[in-house]
Formats: structure tokens, sequence, C-alpha cells
């Protein structure tokens, strides 16, 4: 039977439980104090969150799953505080199992990519891609790249088209960044805020989200300076 969704009201409690690492051997102990679990769900569409009640033996039970609500949509679950509850997240083709104990006042486990580790992006040389360009897979796949600009000069991010047409998208001042939402096989070109100047580096999305950090090193390849 699958279980009810409650669309999200503004009386959700502030407290966050935060994710710990799968545990094989985590089980149910009678007892505890009686409390409240809110399951959010903020993933992205074609992300999954399915959440398992641990017994005292160990066993995981599938309670419920994302796809069942609507974005921002919860779960509400009477908990004990000596039950923990399993999440087994699926974004992009990984897998991420998270752990979650109950606190002794009312909390909400937060459904999002948040739990999934961050790559940082290998940047490429303009020069080993004379004619980079974006390529379009048959099934776009989202992905997201945050940007960090690591020099002392502002640069310019510009998106490469299926015809390899260069299209700005941010200006990115010193120490600061730049989320980007992308596809996998797109590609993307960094520039100091000079636009005569040849690219100083490329990133090209992955199937996981990225850092791109743009730092010293590509421009003292490139001949340029922060300076």
């Amino acid at each position: 039977m699958a279980s009810p969704f409650i669309v999200r009201q503004p009386q959700l409690p502030d407290l966050i439980l935060e994710p710990s690492n799968s545990d094989p051997n985590a089980r149910s102990y009678i007892g505890g104090i009686s409390t409240t679990i809110y399951f959010v769900n903020d993933l992205p569409s074609g992300s999954i969150g399915k959440i398992y009640q641990i017994d005292y033996h160990g066993d995981r039970i599938l309670w419920g799953d994302s796809r069942n609500l609507p974005k921002s949509g919860y779960f509400e679950v009477t908990a004990y505080t000596y039950q923990p509850w399993e999440v087994v997240f699926s974004h992009q083709g990984e897998t991420v199992t998270k752990i979650y104990y109950p606190a002794i006042v009312p909390a909400c486990v937060m459904l999002n990519t948040a739990v999934f580790p961050i790559w940082r992006l290998g940047g490429v040389l303009p020069s080993s891609d004379p004619s980079p360009r974006s390529h379009q897979e048959r099934t776009a796949r989202p992905t997201v790249i945050t940007f960090e600009n690591h020099l002392q000069i502002k640069v310019e991010i510009r998106w490469l088209g299926y015809n390899g047409e260069r299209h700005h998208y941010a200006s990115i001042l010193p120490g600061l960044s730049s989320r980007q939402d992308t596809y996998v096989g797109h590609v993307w070109e960094v520039v100091t805020a000079d636009y005569e100047k040849e690219p100083i580096v490329l990133f090209y999305a992955a199937p996981h989200e990225g850092i791109a950090e743009i730092n010293n090193n590509f421009l003292s390849v490139s001949g340029q300076t922060s300076g």
C-alpha cells in the first residue's frame, strides 16, 4: 500500500537531521522517546529516494518512495529515538545509502542530492581540442557545474554550442562562484574579462555534479597573468 503524502506546509520544523553513513549492523532497539520525522522531497525529476524502516533484527522494510511525493511534499512519520531509518538515493546512475537517527524533537530529513559527492572536474587546455563544441546525447541527462574563480581577476563563462558558437552565461569576480545547470556532453570555456584573449581552459560536463576550479595553473600555461 502506497504511503500517503502531504503537501508541504510552513509549520515544518527547522531542525534538519544530518545523515550518517550506511551501517549494515544498524538496528532498532526497544524503548526510546516518541517523536516525528518529516521526509521532505527535494529531489530533481528522475532521482529517487527509497525510505526503509530498520527493524529490531536489522532488516530493512520498505516504507516509502519519493516518487509518490510531489516536489516539496513530505511523508510524516511517527518514530522513536532508538529506531533508525535508512534512505537509498539514486541520482544520475549513482546510488548512495544514508542512515538517519531520530531526534527527541520533530525534525526533517531532506531528500535531495546533497548526499552525493561533488567531483572536481579536470580542465582541458584549449590547444588539446582545436574545435570544441557541445554534443547532445540521445537522452539528455541534466547535470551541474559550479565554476569557482580562484584568480585575482574577473573571468567570463561561455557555453559552446553544437556548432561551436559561443554563448556568454556568467561573469565571476575573484573569489566568487557560479552554479550552472547544463547537460552531459556540453562544453564550457573560461576566458578572462578581456574578450580578445583566448580561452584559458575548457570544462566538459560530466554525468555527476562537478566543481570547475579556475586557478593560476591555467593562466601560466596560456601565457596570461592574473595581474
